[in-house]
């Protein structure tokens, strides 16, 4: 009997370093002791936001903590009508357009790298590594779980960063995946709350918070001169 396979759909990892980052690596560490064999996809916007400088040491394949990392690598010619559409903006349709590109591309990357055979897909926050994990559960017939790490929309909301209109698309957005998937990992019990409060059934979700390596970060002595 093979080792089970799971496919991890990740917002970003290094050389973006964030505690999102650290919780990845440490699920990916996690499953791997016990004998489960995963793979990490990041967003295909991952390697697009990167400066240049940190796109060149970025492959379509890496390892990165003892697990294999896939990344969409976007050809010259999709960039260029990436950034004439943008340019475009103002004109009607390009808008849409430049949404068809980036979904045909995203579903392409998603689905070359499910073609591996896994068992199960794990998306992560946010809700659009959801949408493809839908997705991919239907194409492959495969059950997939989503994780949520936070609340995003908040979180944009509280510095300004978004519209009254956006919230509530996002929060929407955010609700309906945790409804549609087969299980749901909230990192508080206060999230499994908001989620049992917006209809998430409650014994669909299971409470995963962060924790400490143990092994990395022991107790020190009280450092009595700093405590003065």
């Amino acid at each position: 009997m093979r080792p089970a396979k799971v496919l991890h759909l990740i917002n970003h990892t290094s050389p973006v370093e964030t505690g999102y980052t650290v919780r990845t690596n440490a699920i990916l560490a996690g499953l791997r002791s016990l004998g489960i064999q995963s793979v990490a996809a990041t967003a295909p916007d991952f390697v697009p936001k990167l400066s240049r400088e940190q796109r060149k040491a970025v492959p379509a394949e890496r390892i990165l903590h003892d697990a294999l990392h896939l990344h969409h690598i976007r050809s010259a010619h999709v960039s260029l009508a990436l950034r004439l559409l943008e340019v475009l903006g103002w004109m009607r349709g390009a808008w849409r357009l430049s949404q068809a590109i980036q979904t045909c591309e995203a579903r392409r990357f998603y689905r070359r790298a499910a073609s591996r055979g896994f068992d199960l897909f794990h998306a992560h926050s946010p809700y659009q590594n959801a949408v493809y994990a839908e997705w991919l559960s239907s194409c492959f017939s495969k059950p997939f779980i989503y994780e949520m790490r936070g609340l995003w929309e908040e979180s944009d909301a509280a510095c300004g960063a978004t519209t009254e209109e956006e919230y509530r698309r996002r929060r929407q957005a955010e609700t309906d995946s945790a409804l549609k998937a087969n299980r749901v990992v909230a990192i508080s019990k206060a999230l499994k709350r908001e989620l049992e409060n917006r209809g998430v059934p409650s014994e669909k979700i299971d409470v995963v918070p962060n924790g400490v390596n143990t092994g990395r970060f022991v107790p020190r002595p009280r450092n009595a001169e700093l405590a003065e």
